[in-house]
């Protein structure tokens, strides 16, 4: 999330996916809250942060409403979905929503990480598969 502007950014996640644990290493967690409605942030201008939400199962969506001098974007993300970034900017006095790459000046940037395959619940092929790396016999 970042704000290169003059005006505060708002925004709130929310959705049937939302974790209500969040992390970052960028800050001491005074812009954000949790309720039982999403997680309400305020990005202060000149100010950017990373916001790390808890991997959940594929399905579901991800809301995000972002608010800055007075116009607002509504949308949404689909962690299932094929593409794994969105950047939602405002730019030229109007929001717009890509999934270029690029922080943007004012604006949010969702990186969703790559799925990895399920790990085996079949106790041979596992077996089989540790054999073939050598770490049994």
């Amino acid at each position: 999330m970042a704000n290169a502007g003059s005006t505060e950014l708002t925004g709130r996640l929310r959705g049937s996916v939302l974790d209500l644990m969040v992390a970052s290493a960028d800050l001491e967690f005074s812009c954000c809250d949790t309720t039982d409605t999403g997680i309400p942030f305020r990005v202060p201008a000149g100010a950017g942060f990373t916001m790390v939400l808890p991997d959940r199962a594929a399905g579901g969506s991800l809301g995000l409403r972002l608010t800055v001098d007075g116009q607002s974007w509504l949308g949404s993300v689909l962690p299932a979905a094929s593409s794994t970034r969105l950047r939602v900017a405002f730019e030229d006095g109007r929001w717009q929503a890509s999934d270029a790459a690029g922080q943007p000046a004012i604006g949010v940037q969702i990186r969703l990480p790559v799925r990895r395959e399920a790990p085996s619940t079949n106790d041979e092929e596992l077996r089989a598969k540790l054999r073939a790396l050598g770490y049994i016999r």
